[in-house]
């Protein structure tokens, strides 16, 4: 049996108010890197605080960081909502050899 030593499911909160990247999730608990892309739309600007998030891409990588899992998330995202992700080992039937463990 392959297994991982990560939590299945992770919930999320977005916080406009804070820094990108943030700098205080704790890495070994499921977490290797956390990064983040904040853009302005239209004529340039120095301020980019979002005010809604329209889109967020999660990526799981296996041990040689290929992608083995690319899930989309659409919608208007406010600061304080919140959304749940569950991993690919949530599902052991969905991991098949040593590799693909995230």
């Amino acid at each position: 049996d392959v297994c991982g030593c990560s939590p299945g499911t992770f919930t999320f909160t977005l916080d406009f108010s804070r820094s990108c990247p943030p700098t205080d999730i704790q890495k070994g608990t499921g977490v290797e890197k956390t990064s983040c892309l904040v853009s302005p739309f239209g004529a340039p600007t120095d301020n980019l605080s979002p005010i809604v998030v329209e889109g967020i891409s999660i990526l799981e990588l296996d041990q040689v960081n290929s992608v083995i899992v690319e899930e989309r998330i659409d919608g208007s995202l406010l600061s304080g909502d919140t959304f749940t992700y569950t991993s690919i080992l949530a599902d052991s039937n969905s991991i098949t050899t040593a590799r693909q463990v995230p």
